[in-house]
């Protein structure tokens, strides 16, 4: 994904596996940084700053709470052009009907996610790339991965076309 200011399914790291890239080349991790998201999310649950024990919490996480997906298709183009940060994301899905009954079903999401990561910066009080550097990539030496931003400069970067 490419575009919002802090894309919080964007983070980046350096690939050693492919061998047409020099190994300090970056690509962006698109969707599996929702890993990242769900780390940091239970180092506040672990913090006591959040709980879990809302349902609507859980549903987030696994993609059953019916919010519509607005980070595909066209309905997307626009803020993806525009750098929306994730407040501004979500504020394009805010008060939409949803999807479906709260698990009821199950549907990949980025839209909840999106959530995720407007709560992890409200408890934490630091955008999201700044959090997770904090709390997950720094103490883990994790030096090659962080969150692309959509209007930074990434050196050597990959974009996908």
């Amino acid at each position: 994904m490419r575009g919002p200011a802090s894309q919080p399914v964007g983070a980046w790291c350096r690939s050693p596996r492919n061998n047409d890239s020099a190994p300090d080349v970056k690509h962006l991790l698109a969707s599996v940084s929702k890993q990242f998201t769900a780390a940091a999310v239970l180092r506040l649950v672990d913090q006591r700053r959040l709980g879990l024990d809302n349902p609507l919490q859980r549903q987030l996480m696994a993609h059953t709470s019916g919010i519509p997906n607005r980070t595909e298709g066209n309905a997307f183009e626009q803020p993806k052009r525009q750098r929306m940060s994730p407040r501004d994301l979500l504020a394009t899905f805010r008060g939409l009907p949803l999807d479906f009954a709260p698990g009821s079903a199950m549907r990949y999401r980025n839209s909840g996610y999106i959530l995720w990561v407007v709560l992890i910066e409200t408890l934490s009080g630091e955008s999201y790339a700044d959090h997770l550097a904090a709390t997950l990539f720094r103490p883990l030496g994790m030096a090659d991965t962080g969150v692309a931003h959509g209007g930074a400069v990434t050196p050597r970067l990959v974009r996908a076309t």
